[in-house]
């Protein structure tokens, strides 16, 4: 069995803010309530700040994943305040959607920074051709990113990926395993459409901490107990790939089929993989008896979310509640050490059934 490898994770997910208005939702521009990047604002979870419409999180680094979760927490929390101060007669409702439709009013008056599409290129393992953006003035679809982030703090790690074939094995073993599950669990055309312009298989950023993983909508940031998933599944690709275990991977997804899948947003090809190839590889004993998808109850609550997505147990509208901002349900003297814990897909804590998730989002 491996012992576990701890990387430090990171992310800059984002997500829309909506006023409620009866059963309808109205975008607002993040600019309204958050300052832009080259102001970011420092909270105790990280900093935070608008990225074109989207607000954007970027939770401090850490190898714990209920750590990070509380960072995300306080993150969360943060703009929330921010946002009820300036609608305090209104219904906040954060969502992390993958793409929403806009129309121009939504954007009249919005910093240029709203209107700008592709800042900064991304690098492809697949390819090196140069991708067009629209302009963002005329074009009226916004998406949002949930970038994951892997911090190489140690020195093997450090070492081990300085190596340009061994940092695209990596690369190509995340497509394998975070990749392809974001296909089966996020469910829906605002993912195909957000996958024509942003997320193509195998886009990647090196940083100086170590790599952004690009691929990824920011569906995942809905409830802590998502994203403790898909944190968790990019630690296991990066343990795969550190210990040399990647083959595992590629002698049974070429890697021409896990980009087809992730390109075209192929919902059923990814639930086939996941059925056929990644259920089968938890149950081998090479990786660490903690990770998620060896634990029954996460096994169960993976497999009813991919028979017809994550909206199945997750209504998106209503992460706030998830991440329990609106409404606490933790012992009032929760703390960073211990805040998260409950609401981790950790082995320490289990929900009753999944019905008890879906009352979080009531």
């Amino acid at each position: 069995m491996m012992k576990t490898t701890q990387p430090s994770l990171g992310g800059d997910p984002e997500f829309f803010i909506f006023l409620k208005k009866q059963k309808k939702y109205q975008v607002i521009s993040a600019d309204k309530i958050l300052p832009p990047k080259t102001k970011k604002l420092n909270t105790p979870g990280g900093d935070v700040f608008f990225d074109g419409v989207q607000a954007e999180i970027n939770p401090s680094f850490n190898t714990c994943r209920e750590r990070l979760l509380t960072k995300m927490y306080y993150c969360i929390d943060s703009v929330y305040d921010l946002a009820r101060e300036k609608y305090s007669k209104d219904k906040v409702v954060f969502a992390p959607l993958a793409s929403i439709p806009i129309t121009k009013k939504d954007i009249e008056g919005a910093d240029k920074e709203c209107i700008r599409f592709g800042c900064s290129p991304d690098s492809n393992i697949y390819s090196d051709e140069a991708f067009e953006y629209p302009d963002g003035s005329k074009f009226m679809t916004r998406f949002s990113g949930g970038h994951i982030h892997l911090g190489f703090a140690d020195i093997s790690y450090m070492n081990k990926f300085k190596d340009p074939d061994k940092m695209f094995n990596l690369i190509r073993a995340l497509d394998c395993i975070a990749g392809i599950m974001s296909t089966a669990l996020s469910q829906g055309e605002e993912e195909r459409i957000r996958r024509k312009y942003y997320g193509r298989a195998g886009t990647y950023r090196l940083q100086p901490h170590g790599l952004e993983y690009r691929p990824l909508s920011s569906f995942w940031l809905v409830s802590p107990q998502m994203a403790s998933l898909m944190l968790a599944l990019v630690r296991d690709a990066f343990t795969l790939t550190y210990y040399d275990k990647e083959k595992l991977l590629f002698d049974v997804l070429s890697k021409d089929e896990v980009r087809r899948i992730i390109d075209k947003h192929d919902i059923n090809s990814a639930v086939r993989v996941y059925n056929d190839v990644l259920k089968p590889l938890y149950d081998k004993e090479f990786l660490h008896k903690r990770v998620p998808l060896n634990h029954q109850y996460v096994r169960d609550l993976v497999d009813e979310m991919v028979k017809k997505g994550y909206k199945r147990i997750f209504n998106p509208y209503n992460m706030l509640n998830y991440w329990c901002i609106k409404k606490p349900y933790l012992e009032p003297d929760w703390n960073e050490r211990y805040g998260m814990r409950k609401l981790s897909m950790d082995v320490k804590y289990k929900f009753k059934n999944i019905e008890d998730i879906r009352k979080l989002g009531d």
